[in-house]
């Protein structure tokens, strides 16, 4: 029997983080991206809610919308967990969150017979980035900041045999509890990211970001101006 995960179960898994924050829109891989206009009356969020497993068709229809966008003088903000100075052990407490690396090579281990079968692709950052122009903005904690914020909320993460002896870019099991695991990943890049999108100069900001993210970052960015309200969904 071939084993590979239902895409309801994928969906659940995605949703828990990043490259994860990013669950799936309402059918389970999507191939056309949504955009969501939100404005405070000065400045104007374009915001792709992005699924980090998708069709190729998705990922194409993305950067379209990212070179349209540019090339009316938007800016561009986007997710991406930065991993330099993050030690080996940094890394394999990242992946018994997930029970695997959130990587290109971390998802095509994990979710390899489902993405072949139907003919998905995993997101490629990099080819989001320097279109129509370089001004692209990585607003995004490192995998050192996110660990660091998980214990001090919930303690020392403790790594066993197990956690040590699986190559990191083999799957692990997940013992960690995904409630807390959210707080920290979605709620904690919430805040960094309205804060800076209020807090800059620039009037006119693209967003690509995981689905996840999109409602409360909305909530998170009228905290901070009352004013911010969701213009319309394309």
């Amino acid at each position: 029997m071939k084993n590979t995960l239902h895409p309801f179960v994928l969906g659940l898994i995605l949703s828990i983080f990043l490259v994860a924050s990013c669950s799936v829109y309402k059918e389970d891989f999507p191939q056309k991206a949504q955009v969501m206009t939100f404005s405070d009356g000065t400045k104007t969020i374009k915001y792709i809610p992005m699924s980090h497993v998708a069709h190729p068709d998705f990922f194409e229809d993305v950067k379209s919308i990212i070179q349209k966008y540019k090339s009316e003088g938007y800016i561009h903000y986007y997710e991406f967990a930065r991993s330099e100075d993050v030690s080996d052990e940094e890394f394999r407490k990242v992946r018994k969150f997930l029970g695997f690396m959130p990587s290109n090579e971390g998802y095509m281990n994990r979710f390899q017979g489902i993405i072949k079968d139907k003919g998905l692709t995993v997101q490629q950052t990099k080819e989001l980035l320097d279109i129509e122009n370089g001004r692209d903005y990585n607003i995004d904690l490192s995998y050192s900041d996110i660990v660091r914020e998980y214990e001090k909320r919930y303690g020392v993460i403790e790594l066993d045999g197990d956690d040590y002896q699986t190559p990191l870019h083999m799957p692990i099991k997940n013992t960690l509890p995904s409630k807390k695991f959210n707080k920290v990943i979605l709620e904690h890049r919430n805040k960094l990211l309205a804060k800076k999108i209020e807090g800059t100069h620039f009037d006119y900001i693209l967003v690509t970001y995981g689905y996840q993210h999109k409602s409360a970052f909305s909530k998170e960015l009228k905290r901070l101006n009352p004013a911010w309200k969701l213009i319309k969904k394309e």
